[in-house]
């Protein structure tokens, strides 16, 4: 069995992690547009509600601006993937930097 020296070790240890972060950044963003697609699809049925129950004049003055709003919102929900911001928040805790002392 070939020995991996400490330098080596280390190496694999921050790729495996670098990989780690990369999934957790990546997983992040499904939850995201999934939940900003859900809160989307919410503002929609809350508009159709709002059409229901509301008087004929409220409808005449809204209509049009909530059309328009229902249009953006079927956009969102239909690729919300690219409605969640890119930039990866950084990460809390998960491997802290420390400097090394040796001991003499």
């Amino acid at each position: 069995m070939p020995k991996i020296d400490f330098k080596r070790l280390q190496t694999i240890i921050r790729e495996e992690l670098q990989n780690l972060n990369e999934d957790n950044t990546e997983n992040d963003a499904l939850i995201a547009a999934s939940k900003q697609s859900l809160e989307a699809a919410k503002l929609i049925k809350t508009i159709s509600e709002f059409r229901v129950s509301a008087t004929s004049k409220a409808l005449a003055e809204l209509d049009p601006h909530l059309s328009e709003v229902e249009k953006i919102l079927k956009r969102v929900t239909g690729n919300s993937a690219s409605y969640v911001d890119s930039s990866p928040k950084p990460e809390k805790g998960l491997v802290k930097k420390v400097k090394f002392v040796p001991q003499v």
